[in-house]
Order: structure tokens, then sequence, then C-alpha cells
């Protein structure tokens, strides 16, 4: 039926229709064939919009600049003038990349100010304007089927706890998370800060760790972009001894909530009743990360080093684990060992495949239906490196699976790039070099990679949003 629509009917509704309405209305145009490659409507709709809103449109002209490029290298003189303008045209108002430091979201945040409609200037002058001025961004997720992200970091001028729920497709702040009254305890400094070491979000729950102490903080959303008892969250004493290492991971339903460090503690809570039902503890085998079996809450996947004897960090090993964690059980489903440290892993959404990465951005594939190696995945830097030239302040790298079925993954590499690969085959499809754009600090040296409910943005904890069809149909047309 939507394709019955006359073409000039949806381009007058645009011109009734809020800019926030208009993300919804071009979602849905998305699936009207007649309009996915038509320039004259998306040129419209920026048209009227602006490059500001440019999200609204990213995944349509991407898509279109990749066939009218296609269409030109093999005809260029079937194009008039005006079909060639078109194109620099695109190629001036699309931006690649968009990334969330506190410089940007501040000029962001006025242009949204000075058109805004609704007489709240001075309440969103107070919560947002004023609390950018010095953020240092360690930590980004997603939230479940919602377009907002949660961003995370500390003040630099204080050291005090930063962490909000961002709109990114309207360029606003939604909630605090931080209950202020809680932290003013703590005698944190902006030389040793509060910061917010790791976040995950569940289907109705949010849980966060800090460098600061081994408390969890977990928040119960209610509805959509709400959140419950966010000023009085909930706080779970992890029982780990390296407070300053210690990562979250929530289970699909939020039943379950992981906790683990790098002293070898991996424990499971019930996040109801927030209570202990599970645990292990090797201190010789640090966990580096942990992710549940999206089909199963009984299986949680945990990775890390060996620490062989003591001998020096270089000798060191990685290991990757599945546990089963139905009570009176700390069965060992399966487990591999490699050569160097592991330091994240990720499942693929059907369930299908494991993806982990080691040190300086080495990584591999498995078929878990048949417990098998799928692919190799070794940046061009890593084939001449010497690995016993060891730092123990290495980072320790970041995966993720990129929607869809087309096998594509992302992870992260030393000295701040990350790799998009193709797990079928091995092949490196792009490289996004971060050290350009972003400056690091102790506090978010180590990387964490995430994908939007929706498929369409990779985050990263650094402060960057990308499109995902500027890393997967973009870069490979260009290979």
């Amino acid at each position: 039926m939507l394709n019955l629509i006359p073409t000039i009917i949806l381009q007058r509704i645009l011109k009734f229709i809020s800019k926030h309405d208009c993300f919804a209305l071009t979602s849905t145009c998305v699936h009207i064939n007649k309009l996915r490659y038509d320039f004259e409507f998306w040129k419209r709709v920026i048209s009227f919009y602006g490059t500001y809103y440019y999200t609204i449109v990213c995944h349509n002209l991407t898509t279109f600049k990749t066939i009218q490029q296609a269409r030109y290298t093999e005809n260029p003189n079937e194009y008039t003038y005006q079909q060639r303008e078109m194109l620099q045209w695109i190629k001036s108002q699309y931006t690649y990349r968009k990334y969330l430091d506190t410089t940007m979201m501040k000029k962001r945040f006025n242009t949204y100010l000075e058109t805004n409609q609704d007489g709240n200037y001075e309440r969103y002058s107070l919560n947002i304007q004023n609390r950018l001025k010095d953020i240092t961004i360690t930590v980004s997720c997603s939230i479940p089927f919602s377009s907002n992200i949660i961003v995370g970091g500390y003040e630099t001028s204080n050291g005090s706890p930063y962490l909000q729920i961002y709109d990114f497709s309207r360029d606003i702040e939604v909630t605090d998370l931080i209950y202020r009254n809680y932290y003013r305890s703590f005698n944190f400094t902006k030389t040793e800060p509060y910061s917010i070491y790791s976040v995950t979000s569940g289907s109705n729950m949010i849980a966060f760790s800090n460098t600061f102490n081994n408390d969890i903080s977990l928040l119960s959303l209610q509805g959509y972009r709400r959140v419950k008892n966010f000023t009085n969250p909930n706080i779970l004493k992890a029982n780990q001894m390296d407070s300053k290492n210690i990562k979250v991971k929530l289970s699909v339903d939020s039943q379950l909530l992981a906790v683990s460090s790098m002293d070898g503690i991996v424990n499971v809570y019930d996040v109801e009743y927030q209570k202990l039902v599970w645990s292990q503890c090797q201190p010789v085998m640090p966990v580096c990360d942990v992710s549940w079996q999206k089909r199963d809450n009984n299986l949680l996947f945990g990775c890390g080093e060996i620490l062989n004897n003591n001998t020096g960090f270089h000798n060191n090993t990685g290991f990757v684990k599945c546990w089963d964690i139905r009570e009176n059980q700390k069965q060992k489903v399966l487990a591999w060992t490699e050569y160097i440290e592991c330091t994240g892993l990720s499942i693929s959404n059907d369930s299908h495949y494991l993806g982990y990465v080691l040190r300086r951005g080495i990584g591999r594939s498995l078929d878990l239906r048949n417990r098998k190696l799928q692919s190799t995945l070794i940046p061009q830097s890593c084939k001449t490196m010497n690995f016993q030239n060891f730092s123990r302040n290495h980072a320790r790298e970041s995966v993720v699976w990129l929607p869809g079925n087309h096998g594509y993954l992302a992870s992260t590499q030393d000295p701040r790039g990350i790799n998009i690969w193709n797990s079928q085959d091995g092949k490196l499809i792009s490289y996004i070099n971060l050290g350009a754009f972003l400056k690091t600090t102790d506090y978010n040296r180590h990387p964490q990679l995430d994908i939007t409910d929706n498929g369409l943005f990779l985050l990263c904890n650094l402060g960057a949003l990308w499109s995902i069809n500027d890393l997967s149909e973009i870069s490979l047309f260009q290979k």
C-alpha cells in the first residue's frame, strides 16, 4: 500500500511536520521502493530541515550516493551537467561521521535553543549547557527499543561523575542519571575522579560501575526514555577486589547482571532481589570482558588473560570460556586458549557466532554451532609485530557484531583505530583512524564499542558515533 502513495503527497506532508516527526516519516519512506533512490525527494527533505538533521536521511542518502557513483563511473557521458552538480551537492552536504565530544554537543545544543518553540530555554540551559563545559567521556552504550544512547564519564574540573541519556536525533540530553546527594560523601578530586568505567542497558534496566570503588548502581526504566528511580539508585556492593576495572553486563531480559574484573572474579546477581546467584574466582585468570548468550540466560561467555608463572607479562596467554550458571553448576561448557591476551568478545544477534579480539587488535570468529574457527582477523601492523615487547598499559580492545546476516564485525586496534571486518573470509573492509580526532586519557584508554538497538549506528566510548552504512556499504563500494 505504501508504494501506491503519490510522491507529491509525501513531499507536501513534510512541510507540515516537525523535525522530530520527520525522523519517523522518513524511516517509513525507507520501505517505499520508488523513494529509495529518488534523489529529488531526499534533496527536498534536506532543503526543509537542513544538514543539521542529516541523521534523518543518512541511510537513504548513503545508498543513493553509492549507486549513483557506480552508474556515473560506468557511463559518465550519460550524466547531464545538472546531475553531476547534484552528486557534488551530496558530497558537500553529507557528513560521514558525527562526534559526541562536548564542544560539538554544546554547539549543536545552542542551535537547538535558538529554534526551540517549547518555551523551555531556561530549563534546558541549566541542565545541559552549563554541565557540558568540561566533560571527559569514558563510556557509551545503546538503550534497547530506543534511538537514545547513554554517555558517561566525569567532570574534568572537580572529578564528579557524569552519566546522561542522550537523544542524538534531537541533540539534547534527556535525563541525568547521577544521584548527586549520594556522591557528595566521596572525596573525589580532578586528579582522582569518580569516573564511570562500564555501563550496560537491558530491556528495562541500567547498571554502571566506576573507578572509585566497587559500587554497582542499578536504575530501572519505566516506559520510553523515562527513568523511574534515577534520583535514588540501588547500590550493589560487588565483592571484587580490583575496584578500578569492573565490567558490568545485563542479560537481554535484564533479570541477571554479570560483574567481572581483572582480579579473576566473575559474579552473577539476580537484579530483582540483588542476590548473588553464581560466582567464580581464579586469581591467575583476570577477566577482561563478559557477554551473555542472547537466546539463553544460562550461558555466560568471558575472556581474559592467563598469568603464566608470573615470569613477565609478555609470557601471558589468553582464554575464552563459556559457563553454565544454573544452580549448583559451575560447568565450563566451552573453552579456548590463545597465545596472547583476549580482551573483548561479542555474540552475534542470531547467537551462531562468537567474535573475540586479542591484544593489538587481532580477532577471531568462531561458529558456535560446530565449534570451529571461521576466520582469523589480522591487522597489517600485527603481521610484523614482536609481541614480547609488551607493556602492561596496553589498551584492552573491544569487538562488536554489525547487524544483519553479512558477517561483519568491528574491532578496535591500539593505537586508537577501528577495523571493520568480513568474518567470512577474514578480509579488512575499512579502517577508521581515531587518533586524529579524539583525545584519550587514563580513564578512557580502553575502547568500548556498541551498536544502537535499531542497528544503524556504531558507538565508541571515546565519544564518537558513526552510521553503519558509512562503514559497510560505502566502504564495500570503494574496495
